[in-house]
């Protein structure tokens, strides 16, 4: 793919992101939420939020472990010497498997429900154990709680990874991937235990400052009193100049570490524009992050701060504005939650519902968006 041509896409990805698959996911999310709200214990709220907080956690920990062995659904035990000849064989077995597809289209639905739930949960939680704090320093306890842990074990940019800065497509050979924070496999040194390890420690332990992350700066717009309409607009022109800023941004973050040699290709995520992976050799084989200079660290994490802020903007006025337009009528609620799933996974966007894993600091400022790009690159597209 010339530059030009990936350039193209990646605008053409962003625009994507933030215009139809952004809006869907929020929409989604805000629908099961009510349902949640609606349908679990209602009259008692710190019930409603353990039970929440502990199935979600549990059904979340249960797809990490299980995602290698997801991921083998129907696979020939063939061993197969040649990594490169195997990669292609694992890119196209599930075009050769349809029902490969359909099991990863029943756990999509399934495990967003669980992230979702396990997401009301920690965050009533936070609601309700902080409520005496008063509405300013609870959003400040959450947010430097969130922040600074995911800061401390190198994860921070975990806080802006979902859409419009994460987009992806539903490609079969990476549909049950969830990266973990010290990126153990069962089948490597350590085994099972440290996998195990690995798994709880990405769910229980940094899925939980993520959520307390973004409850934080959520509420801290609400102390601001920042309306639905205002909070989408100052969300959305951050992303945009997030986006178009990305490029020279990740320019600055390597000369800052003494690099100056580019990158080959212009869709790799460390020039500062989204990542293709049009090479499977530019996927780090690790989920550890690089050594950086503290300057380089410090510019990373002031921009995934900057993005994350953009972020839950977006969301949170979206999400307002669903409540603004719905109220408490239930059947639009549940319309909305199927009918906004369902254009997903027409748009082969669906897997997009789901936070899985971590994002690990350490590779640049680009964001994954790369939606057209994976299809591009498909087997099936005969441009790969």
């Amino acid at each position: 793919m010339e530059p030009s041509a990936g350039l193209v896409v990646a605008t053409w990805d962003a625009l994507l992101g933030l215009l139809v698959c952004t809006p869907l996911v929020v929409a989604h999310w805000r629908a099961v939420w009510f349902l949640l709200d609606w349908f679990v214990l209602p009259e008692r709220p710190l019930v409603s939020s353990w039970l929440c907080c502990v199935i979600g956690h549990a059904l979340v920990l249960a797809a990490h472990l299980a995602q290698h062995a997801l991921g083998s659904i129907g696979d020939d035990e063939v061993a197969v010497a040649d990594a490169k000849v195997q990669l292609q064989q694992q890119r196209r077995r599930p075009l050769q498997r349809p029902w490969r597809e359909f099991a990863g289209r029943i756990y999509t639905p399934l495990l967003s429900v669980a992230t979702i739930a396990q997401w009301r949960g920690v965050w009533l939680l936070h609601d309700l154990y902080l409520v005496d704090a008063g509405p300013l320093p609870s959003a400040l306890v959450s947010l430097v709680f969130g922040c600074l842990g995911l800061a401390l074990t190198g994860a921070l940019k975990t806080m802006s990874a979902s859409p419009p800065f994460a987009v992806g497509s539903d490609a079969p050979w990476a549909y049950f991937d969830a990266p973990t924070r010290l990126g153990r496999r069962p089948d490597l040194e350590g085994g099972w235990p440290w996998f195990t390890v690995d798994c709880m420690l990405t769910v229980v332990v940094m899925h939980t400052l993520l959520i307390s992350g973004w409850r934080g700066l959520w509420a801290l717009l609400d102390v601001l009193r920042r309306s639905p309409m205002a909070s989408l607009v100052s969300g959305t022109t951050a992303t945009v100049l997030l986006m178009v800023t990305q490029a020279p941004a990740g320019i600055l973050w390597r000369r800052l570490g003494g690099e100056t040699k580019a990158p080959k290709n212009i869709l790799d995520g460390e020039a500062g524009v989204p990542k293709a992976m049009l090479d499977e050799e530019s996927k780090p084989s690790k989920n550890a992050p690089r050594g950086l200079s503290w300057v380089q660290r410090l510019f990373e994490e002031l921009w995934h701060l900057a993005a994350a802020y953009a972020c839950v903007s977006v969301w949170r006025g979206i999400w307002m504005l669903v409540d603004e337009w719905l109220q408490d009528d239930m059947p639009a609620f549940a319309l909305l939650a199927i009918g906004s799933f369902l254009l997903l996974q027409c748009l082969y966007a669906a897997n997009n519902v789901l936070t899985r894993g971590v994002s690990v600091d350490g590779r640049g400022v680009a964001f994954d968006v790369a939606f057209l790009a994976e299809l591009l690159t498909a087997p099936s597209s005969g441009l790969s």
